[in-house]
């Protein structure tokens, strides 16, 4: 018989150690490996709107929609920069104005000034100090007025 050292042993004991971790990594990879295989297999039914969606497009071209692009009006550059656009203004009294664009920053910067000036108004006048009515005393209910 051959008689072994204490450092042979904990190098079996080593190696033994690291056969199991690579036996449980083969069986963690095997398992992760089926799992994605059948999930893989398994086959959702795909929705009515996506095969909607996934249809051939025709691939005729309508030229009457052509020809109905062609006859609309281009404008200039002039033509463009002289175009009103219309916004939507409500006034002091809720009721809703449709102005030009240039009319309603008329309107906003109006509206600023006032409020501005209603600020600046309650800001410069003075407040009324309370003068108190003849005939009423002040109570104090401090502990030194309590105790005596």
């Amino acid at each position: 018989m051959k008689l072994t050292s204490p450092d042979s042993l904990s190098g079996l004991k080593r190696r033994q150690s690291l056969l199991y971790l690579l036996i449980f990594s083969l069986v963690t990879i095997i398992i992760w490996a089926a799992f994605n295989i059948f999930r893989s297999q398994k086959s959702e039914p795909i929705p009515n709107e996506l095969l909607k969606l996934a249809r051939e497009l025709n691939p005729s071209i309508d030229t009457s929609v052509i020809d109905a692009l062609s006859r609309k009006k281009l404008f200039s550059e002039a033509e463009l920069n002289n175009f009103p656009i219309y916004t939507i203004v409500t006034d002091s009294l809720r009721q809703e104005i449709l102005v030009t664009i240039d009319q309603a920053k008329e309107i906003e910067s109006e509206k600023q000034s006032q409020i501005v000036k209603l600020r600046a108004e309650r800001l410069v006048a003075p407040t009324p100090e309370p003068t108190p009515e003849t005939g009423i005393t002040p109570v104090s209910t401090s502990n030194s007025q309590i105790q005596q």
